[in-house]
This record gives structure tokens, sequence and C-alpha cells, in this order.
């Protein structure tokens, strides 16, 4: 007995079948490239992202150094106004303390001698039109001028060489020395005047009052 197959599929129905193979490949091929477009679209909006917070850091970053810099342009000025005053300063500064001075002159008064008058005086080292014409800067001093009575010479002598051992006292020069009559006794009027070399610091030791008998036996 023949077999004979039977083809119950019609060529309408391989052509539906064909058409919907091809719309599944269509289909396929749509996600494939809608999935594509996706993570191309997801990777590049985070490289912008991601450039855009390297952009911000680096703005940041560039505001910073510039405040920075505008920080240290003002140090800067800050610094050179403070090196112009303490060069303003010290010309015109004293380099010692002028109230240590004043009691070394005080304290190496001899006991019987009383001081009537102490001036002291500075002098920059500029003459009236020094600082007007440009003239250079002389030497800085400390003019000091001392008055008063003693009961004789002998111990205005002493407060002359007493003085003139001492720093940073120099050039201690007896003005004058004159008579008088204090209290029906007599004594002795005298000045003296003395410098202080300013363009150097010096260490005012503290003094201590002089006795002018035991001063004059200790030097030859």
């Amino acid at each position: 007995m023949k077999q004979h197959q039977i083809n119950l599929i019609t060529p309408a129905m391989i052509r539906r079948l064909q058409a919907g193979r091809r719309t599944r490949r269509i289909v396929g091929a749509s996600l494939a490239m809608i999935a594509c477009m996706l993570v191309t679209a997801t990777h590049a909006r985070m490289r912008v992202e991601r450039a855009a917070a390297i952009n911000e850091a680096t703005t940041i970053r560039a505001d910073r150094a510039l405040e920075l810099e505008r920080s240290l342009a003002g140090i800067d000025t800050s610094m050179a106004d403070v090196r112009s005053f303490m060069e303003e300063y010290r010309d015109v500064a004293l380099p010692l303390e002028t109230t240590r001075l004043i009691a070394t002159l005080t304290r190496s008064l001899p006991p019987s001698i009383t001081l009537v008058e102490l001036e002291l005086e500075y002098d920059d080292g500029f003459n009236a039109r020094g600082r007007v014409d440009g003239t250079p800067r002389g030497p800085r001093r400390l003019v000091g001028e001392i008055a008063g009575i003693a009961s004789n010479d002998a111990d205005i002598a002493t407060l002359v060489q007493v003085i003139g051992d001492r720093e940073p006292f120099a050039e201690v020069n007896l003005d004058y020395s004159r008579s008088r009559t204090v209290r029906t006794r007599p004594a002795r009027d005298f000045r003296l005047s003395f410098i202080v070399d300013m363009d150097h610091a010096f260490e005012v030791a503290p003094a201590v009052t002089v006795d002018a008998g035991a001063y004059g036996e200790s030097k030859p």
C-alpha cells in the first residue's frame, strides 16, 4: 500500500510564517539597537556628569587659588608696610630704655650732690634741611646735660669719672663749676654734658648709689 504525504500548510500560511519570522528578527534587532542606544546614552550621560563634576572641582580649586593669590598679595603688601614702618621706627626710636638711663644717672650721684636739672635732647642725625634736600643722615645721638649742687669740686670730679666709666655714656665733660652759698655754707654749682651714641644698642646695667670716697680710693 502506497503512502502519500499530504501538506496541510498552504502557501499563504508559509508566507505568514515567513513574515512573522522577519518581524521577530526586525523586532529583536530593534530591541538590541535600542538597548545599545540606552547603554550609549547612559554612558554618555555618566561621562557628561563626571566632566561637569571635574569642571566644578577645577573651578573651585581655581577660585581658591585666586583667593590664596590675593591673600598672599595682601600679605606681601602688609609685610612691605611693616618693613617700611620698622625702618622708619629704627630711624627715630631710642635703642635703649630712657627711664633706665635716667636711673643710672641719678644713682651715679654721690650722696653730697643734689641734682637740680637733667636735660636729654635727641639728635636724629639730620640738620634743619637734611630731610628736605636729601642730605645723608649723620650719627644719631642723645645729648644730655646735668646741673646740680655739690659740696666740693672733688665730688664733681668723681661724678664725671663715674659717668664716663659707664656705658653708654661718652664724651662726659664738665661745662662749668662755680662757687655759691647754700644755707650759709659754701657749695659748688656745676653743669656737665655727655653724649650717647644712639646708632648702637646698649644694655643699661642697673646702677648702684656711689660712695664718692670709696670710688675715689678704688681708682689709682
